[in-house]
Formats: structure tokens, C-alpha cells, sequence
């Protein structure tokens, strides 16, 4: 007799985009970091352009949010599976 198939938990989906996003982010972030610590002075490099700009201005802020988006995330797949499970127990009895 086949299983009946659960429906996938859409923040499962949710949390893996978030965490691809955060890890390219904060890869990034630390390419940021390491160049800017390698260069001998901020006058010779100029203002940083393209992503690292980027993530110069808003990379902070962007790692908070993502970091948020895989809390928020979390809790409502842990709060989801939680709820099914009960579903499931109360209509088996």
C-alpha cells in the first residue's frame, strides 16, 4: 500500500534559497574584507566599484537581513511541521 505523500514545507524551499544567498553574500563580504585589508592604502585603491562597492555600502546590512530571513524561516518550518504532526495524530485517533 502506497504512503500518502506529504506536501513539501514551502519554507524547506524557503530556508535553502536564503542559505544559498547568504553564503554567496558573505563569501563575498570576506573577498571585501581580505582585499581591503591587503591593500597598502585607501587612497591608492579609489572608491570600490562593481560588487565589492556593493558590498562595501550595503553588505552589512544585507547579511543582517539574510540572517534574519533564515531565522524567520526556520521557525515557521519547525512552527509548520509541528502543526502537521499534530493534524496527523489527532486524525488518527
Amino acid at each position: 500500500m502506497p504512503r500518502d505523500a506529504e506536501p513539501v514545507n514551502p519554507f524547506y524551499v524557503l530556508l535553502i534559497v536564503i542559505g544559498i544567498a547568504f553564503t554567496l553574500t558573505s563569501s563575498a563580504y570576506g573577498v571585501m574584507m581580505f582585499k581591503t585589508t591587503q591593500t597598502p592604502s585607501r587612497a591608492d585603491m579609489g572608491a570600490p566599484q562593481g560588487l565589492l562597492g556593493f558590498m562595501h555600502e550595503y553588505g552589512g546590512r544585507l547579511l543582517t537581513a539574510e540572517l534574519a530571513g533564515l531565522a524567520l524561516a526556520t521557525f515557521g518550518a519547525i512552527a509548520l511541521d509541528d502543526r502537521r504532526i499534530k493534524r496527523r495524530e489527532r486524525d488518527k485517533s
